[in-house]
Parts: C-alpha cells; sequence; structure tokens
C-alpha cells in the first residue's frame, strides 16, 4: 500500500478486526502533524490495542517507528517542540498499550500463546554516519510486507519499545538500556 493513501489506510486498519498478522511501518514526519494522518495513527494504535487485549487466538504485530524526529523540519522552533511533544505522547501510548495487552517485557499478563506485538525504533541518520533505515511507509494486513520492510526488520540497530521504560532512551539521547552504566 502506498504511504500516501490515506484511504487505503483507513481501508487496511479496518480490515485488522480478527486478522493474525500486521506490518505497519510509520517513520514518515506525517505521523506526528495534526490533522488526517495523526487520525490514522491514533485509529491504528487503538485497532491493534483492540485485537491485542481481545483476540483469543495467536496474532504477530509487526511495527517500525521513529525513536526521535528529524531535527530541519523546515518549521519553526516551537513548530518542531509541537511534534517532538506529540511524538513523545504517541510514543507513550504505544508503551502503554503494550504493557497493558503482556507484549514482550511486560510484568504481569502475557499475550496469548503464540502471539507476538513488538515495535522496533528507528534512529535517524546522523550526519558523517552510514544510512540507517530508509523504507517507504505502509501497512500489510495478513500479507507479507515488502522485501525491504522484513530486511529492515531484522537489521541491527533497532530499539525495541520498552512497555516500562518511560524515557526513550538510545546512543543519541545518553544513555542506551544496552550500555547502562556507562557514563557519558
Amino acid at each position: 500500500m502506498a504511504s500516501s493513501d490515506i484511504e487505503g489506510w483507513r481501508r487496511s486498519i479496518d480490515a485488522i478486526g480478527s486478522r493474525s498478522e500486521v506490518w505497519a511501518v510509520q517513520l514518515a514526519t506525517q505521523w506526528v502533524d495534526s490533522g488526517d494522518w495523526a487520525s490514522i495513527r491514533d485509529d491504528l494504535d487503538l485497532a491493534l490495542f483492540r485485537v491485542a487485549l481481545r483476540q483469543g487466538r495467536a496474532f504477530r504485530f509487526h511495527r517500525l517507528l521513529l525513536y526521535d524526529l528529524p531535527s530541519d523540519q523546515g518549521d519553526s522552533p516551537s513548530g518542531y517542540d509541537r511534534s517532538h511533544e506529540e511524538h513523545d505522547r504517541w510514543l507513550a501510548r504505544v508503551r502503554r498499550h503494550l504493557a497493558l495487552v503482556g507484549a514482550e517485557g511486560s510484568a504481569g499478563t502475557r499475550l496469548p500463546l503464540g502471539s507476538q506485538y513488538r515495535v522496533r525504533l528507528v534512529i535517524l541518520s546522523r550526519v558523517g554516519q552510514p544510512s540507517t533505515i530508509e523504507v517507504q511507509d505502509g501497512l500489510w494486513v495478513d500479507v507479507p510486507p515488502p522485501a525491504e520492510v522484513s530486511a529492515a526488520w531484522s537489521s541491527e540497530g533497532l530499539i525495541p519499545l520498552d512497555p516500562h521504560e518511560e524515557d526513550i532512551i538510545g546512543p543519541h539521547s545518553d544513555r542506551n538500556p544496552l550500555w547502562a552504566g556507562i557514563p557519558t
């Protein structure tokens, strides 16, 4: 599905229902802007949460989201601050969903046997560093994603979204859970 096809996203979200496999890539900055894309984002979050909460049989959800936003969105500093706050709220909401349904790393309840709900965060490329993951946004329900999405999912350098880690930490925020205890 094309990343800019709002109606395609809506149809795919409506098809989630009792589906067993969903792949979502949401790496464009449009996801933290107000308007239609924010509505699609919230609808997708809610659809996945509802299925994970109510589903009695196995399902698999895979999501690639941005770890951080690019600082050069061409907007004013206040516009960047709003986008950054919205991004933080979005990831906090997804994190709460993961914790409530018992996704990997959660304390307490567990997903149905054989189920997965995994979210991995992609760190943007930095100046002077090799490119990170560059795949098109899309949503695939009960069909395999393109090969480049599967390859991106399996690549190194992704940060799992921990259901209980309130502050996302990583190599560009001075702390990474894999490097705990190393002063920066």
